[in-house]
């Protein structure tokens, strides 16, 4: 989703068609296959090679399988944002605007530093799902 806006640029400066048309179908296709019911993602889907049909979806890179990706998600939300400013395609919108609402409320408060006995902060911790929310820390 972060290599798309090249592909609009290209066709752009080129001319050539064919690059914007590859960008909405992989958005598309993002949309459909790796975007879950909940707005979370996928980090990988794996197609069957004869018919083209997804046949799984991984989160290697996540908690596990079915969580919520962080990075992932940042890169769906300026993704489909983008692609909805080339296209105008309120599709892409909707899915942008859903993965926010999915993904903010999971890292404010993930995000939150916590305070260490002496003072100090605790590092940030990554996104999973499910997310037990903390207490955010009074200042």
């Amino acid at each position: 989703m972060m290599n798309l806006e090249l592909l609009f640029h290209a066709s752009k400066v080129t001319g050539d068609e064919s690059f914007r048309k590859v960008a909405i179908s992989h958005a598309e296709q993002v949309m459909h296959h790796q975007v879950r019911k909940d707005y979370s993602c996928f980090h990988i889907i794996y197609y069957d090679k004869k018919t083209g049909k997804p046949i799984k979806g991984e989160t290697s890179q996540g908690y596990s399988d079915n969580s919520a990706w962080s990075r992932g998600q940042a890169w769906g939300i300026y993704g489909f944002t983008m692609c909805y400013r080339e296209t105008r395609d309120k599709r892409f919108l909707k899915t942008a605007a859903e993965k926010d609402g999915r993904l903010l409320p999971l890292i404010i408060p993930t995000f939150l530093p916590t305070r260490l006995p002496g003072g100090t902060l605790t590092p940030f911790k990554k996104v999973t799902h499910p997310v037990s929310v903390p207490t955010p820390v009074k200042w």
